[in-house]
């Protein structure tokens, strides 16, 4: 989940930047190191973490070869409409 977040935040400094490819889909990319850094973990957990964002088709990932890194493609995304989770029971500790 952090992870996904912090990619839908780098995706809005994409769109200000113009990082679109010739589609315009919106990209960023977000080296394995950096995710490391940002979740605490190694190599291996890092990978295995963006590849379950993928499998979850949350994200697609784009192999630029080379030595280039990845391009990660945040998929469409609809926010969660304004719900009351303390009226509903949702979403809290107690519910």
């Amino acid at each position: 989940k952090l992870l996904y977040a912090m990619i839908l935040r780098r995706t809005d400094l994409s769109r200000k930047n113009g990082w679109a490819d010739d589609y315009g889909k919106i990209y960023l990319y977000y080296p394995i190191n950096e995710v490391c850094v940002l979740l605490h973990c190694g190599r291996q957990k890092a990978v295995d973490t963006l590849r379950e964002l993928q499998y979850a088709d949350l994200i697609s990932i784009k192999k630029q070869g080379c030595g280039k890194p990845n391009r990660i493609y945040p998929k469409h995304y609809e926010a969660v409409s304004n719900t009351d989770f303390k009226k509903s029971g949702c979403g809290t500790p107690e519910g």
